[in-house]
């Protein structure tokens, strides 16, 4: 019989455990996570401002009247993700991606918009850097959360539920 090469590419991931003790290590919310979800958490409060100082302060005409409606949606979905995230919550970390990649392409039109318009807003110059920053902490925590939440599911499983 032959020996596998040392050398070969992994031909599956990581084998369940069965031992509670590992899962309860593994359970635990990794420090990736917790940042990212922070700087998500901070690009959903930025955007929820951008909003809030743009219904406040700017009075617009024609089809632009939606987009502050539309960073206020934004900046509530990240706020919503960055806590998911924060949790390490299984889906937070694609859901994560996708909100924040609306965020840049948002914010980039947004911010386009405004200063063409000779409004320097200090929430928009900063909103589309929170964004991609967003967009990496989510995709940088795809496979963290997953494990996580593996880990807890295989917990409760066996009969520990620690309502995470």
């Amino acid at each position: 019989m032959q020996q596998p090469s040392p050398y070969a590419p992994p031909t599956s991931h990581k084998a369940p455990s069965t031992n509670p003790d590992v899962d309860i290590v593994d359970a635990m919310t990794p420090l990736s996570a917790k940042v990212g979800g922070g700087v998500v958490l901070f690009a959903g409060v930025n955007f929820t401002l951008m909003a809030l100082q743009t219904f406040a302060l700017v009075s617009m005409r024609g089809a632009w009247v939606v987009m502050p409606l539309l960073l206020l949606v934004v900046g509530l979905a990240l706020f919503f993700a960055g806590v998911s995230l924060f949790r390490a919550r299984g889906w937070s970390g694609l859901f994560t991606v996708i909100a924040s990649g609306v965020a840049v392409l948002l914010s980039l039109t947004w911010l386009v918009v405004t200063v063409l318009s000779g409004i320097f807003g200090l929430f928009a110059l900063g909103a589309p850097a929170l964004a991609v920053a967003g967009v990496v902490a989510g995709a940088v925590n795809l496979g963290p959360v997953r494990r996580v939440s593996d880990a807890r599911a295989r917990l409760a499983a066996s009969g520990l539920h620690f309502g995470l």
